[in-house]
């Protein structure tokens, strides 16, 4: 019960920030400076997401304890509020998966991940138990090293992705597992049940060893793992407003509409009052006041 309320409560909290920063501007400097607050806020809502979903998870579940517990216990209740809020950051703040700020977001859940590794949206995972290496991949939807749910009963095990392996889209790696270096995880692949060795190639489930792998070409470590500083900066400018600019045009556009709704009164109009100005956002709800009550009067 408690839980359920406090996911609602934690729903709500992620817009307050935002909500707060348009309405200040609104109410203190104009309608112009709702609408820059506006595109503001987009920036606001996603700090807000992430920081809220942190928080809760330290409070919920700070620690994953390895092993086999009853999945209706109360460590049980806490993962499912734990898993909840993950979902909250992938359903509101999607757009922050498959950037460079991936890495730092899965750090501040507890995953130890190396440098240059990319992630993109992981389905399902427990970051305590997850340690992903330098300049590994894990590509769109996959599921690395979640809690495995069975007779009642559910099991946290560490699972360790080595350095440069790949883990292809929608693949299943179950808690427990360990990919050695360079090796590769296929599309919809379920590894062995037995550690991954570096360097081989999997594809399928029940997996099927790929004895040879297909060469994509010669390429630099430039061009692939250890790009330079200012293609890094570029990606960081893009990828920000990647992430955060789709909460910003919805706010915007909730806001614009909101305008049209509330146009400027007809004496403000005469008086030549500008509608982006303090002063006229200000005085619009008196005069919008006493011109209906005088239009009322005539009547």
């Amino acid at each position: 019960m408690f839980g359920l309320a406090g996911l609602e409560v934690g729903a709500i909290a992620t817009i307050v920030p935002g909500v707060a920063l348009v309405w200040w501007a609104l109410l203190t400097m104009g309608v112009l400076a709702g609408v820059i607050a506006t595109i503001l806020a987009g920036p606001v809502f996603v700090l807000t997401v992430c920081g809220v979903v942190a928080v809760g998870k330290r409070m919920v579940l700070p620690n994953t304890p390895v092993g086999i517990y009853h999945s209706r216990s109360g460590l049980g209740v806490r993962k499912w509020i734990a898993d909840k809020l993950l979902e909250f950051s992938l359903t509101f703040t999607n757009s922050l998966y498959a950037t460079l700020y991936t890495v730092p977001w899965l750090r501040m859940l507890g995953a130890q991940v190396g440098r240059r590794a990319e992630v993109s949206t992981a389905a399902h995972l427990d970051p305590d138990l997850l340690v992903l290496g330098t300049e590994s991949f894990v590509a769109d939807m996959a599921s690395v090293g979640a809690a495995t749910f069975a007779n009642g009963r559910v099991a946290f095990l560490p699972t360790s992705v080595g350095s440069r392996a790949f883990v292809g889209n929608a693949a299943f790696v179950p808690a427990g597992s360990t990919l050695g270096s360079g090796s590769l995880v296929g599309v919809g692949t379920v590894p062995p049940d037995e550690n991954v060795p570096e360097g081989t190639s999997w594809l399928g489930s029940p997996a099927m060893h790929l004895p040879l792998r297909q060469d994509s070409g010669s390429f630099s470590e430039q061009q692939t793992f250890r790009p330079n500083r200012r293609l890094v900066l570029q990606r960081l400018g893009i990828e920000f407003f990647r992430a955060t600019l789709p909460a910003s045009v919805l706010g915007l556009r909730v806001s614009t509409s909101s305008c049209w709704h509330f146009p400027p009164s007809p004496v403000e109009t005469t008086s030549r009052c500008r509608p982006w100005s303090r002063r006229c956002w200000r005085s619009w709800p008196a005069s919008r006041s006493s011109s209906t009550a005088s239009g009322s009067s005539e009547t």
